[in-house]
């Protein structure tokens, strides 16, 4: 029987190895948009939830993301090694499929525990959803008539929440005044109402 050369061991390991390779190269472009999309919520601090649980579970989200990419990139550069120890005849061909083993579950555990932490996310965000809701809609009146008891008729501009307050920025054209109210998610309390002139 013939002893294989390097340059067929290179070719042979290749082949065998193909599905994994393209398994970490997957893994590292899911990973990076997953990453993509949770760096939104920490870009912008109006998006991050005040419930801790859902914070929480975006935090999880993005770690695990984090070790989606690390150990697919490990995974890839042990599998440039194991080319390279075939090439040279090296003795170490063995561990290095070993680990790239290792780096494979590696990856499939933690696009498993990001799954959860979404399906955890969504799940809260869910259940939240009609409060959430309501509080919005009602912050939004009760702001209007806040800004209106002047006499100004306001129209909203903007609204974003911070820890458990709705700010709303209305505009009232008639009173030239820009309007800032912040309302109370809980009981619906106006907690403080601002004007500045219309520039």
């Amino acid at each position: 029987m013939t002893t294989p050369t390097p340059s067929e061991n290179v070719k042979n390991e290749i082949d065998a190895q193909s599905g994994r390779f393209e398994f970490f190269k997957q893994a590292v472009t899911l990973g990076l948009a997953g990453l993509a999309g949770t760096a939104a919520f920490f870009t912008d601090t109006s998006k991050i939830p005040s419930d801790p649980l859902t914070a929480g579970a975006i935090v999880v989200m993005a770690l695990m993301l984090l070790w989606t990419v690390g150990a697919s990139l490990m995974g890839l550069s042990t599998y440039a090694n194991l080319l390279k120890a075939h090439a040279n005849s090296e003795t170490t061909v063995a561990n290095l499929r070993t680990s790239m083993i290792s780096h494979a579950k590696q990856v499939f555990v933690a696009i498993g525990l990001t799954a959860t932490a979404f399906a955890a996310y969504a799940g809260l965000q869910f259940a939240n959803r009609k409060d959430s809701a309501v509080t919005a809609a009602d912050a939004v009146g009760i702001a209007k008539k806040a800004a209106g008891v002047g006499g100004c008729e306001a129209t909203l501009e903007t609204l974003s929440r911070k820890a458990d307050n709705v700010i709303a920025s209305l505009r009232s054209d008639g009173c030239k005044l820009r309007f800032t109210v912040t309302v109370k998610t809980g009981g619906g309390e106006v907690t403080s109402i601002s004007s500045t002139p219309l520039t």
